[in-house]
């Protein structure tokens, strides 16, 4: 996993639970930021800590939930659509973490969200 993939996916997350600064347009924040960012609301790209820490990864975790899919995360990470008995699998990521398994579906889940909102 590249430097890159990383800036690429956690933009395409940030963007997806927050917002952009008006005034300077390469900081981003969203609810709850402060208390996991060492108090500071804001954050730019290369500082967001998507694919390293659960604490920034649970805000998409509750926002995909609050859309009505289901997010379950053990040894793998899937993102499901549908009622409880009738689930539909939108992806499963099975690798080496939890975190990088969850990052991967959250991004995976986010792409396809917005292809087919």
């Amino acid at each position: 996993m590249g430097n890159k993939e990383i800036l690429k996916n956690d933009e395409l997350i940030t963007k997806f639970i927050g917002r952009q600064g008006k005034v300077r347009k390469d900081l981003y924040t969203f609810i709850g930021v402060s208390d996991i960012n060492n108090g500071d609301p804001w954050f730019t790209l290369g500082n967001a800590k998507f694919h390293t820490s659960m604490d920034w990864l649970i805000p998409a975790v509750e926002k995909i939930e609050e859309l009505g899919y289901f997010c379950m995360i053990n040894k793998w990470t899937s993102v499901y659509t549908g009622e409880k008995d009738k689930r539909i699998s939108i992806t499963t990521v099975e690798g080496n973490t939890k975190i990088l398994n969850t990052w991967k579906a959250i991004t995976i889940f986010i792409k396809w969200y917005n292809k087919n909102k």
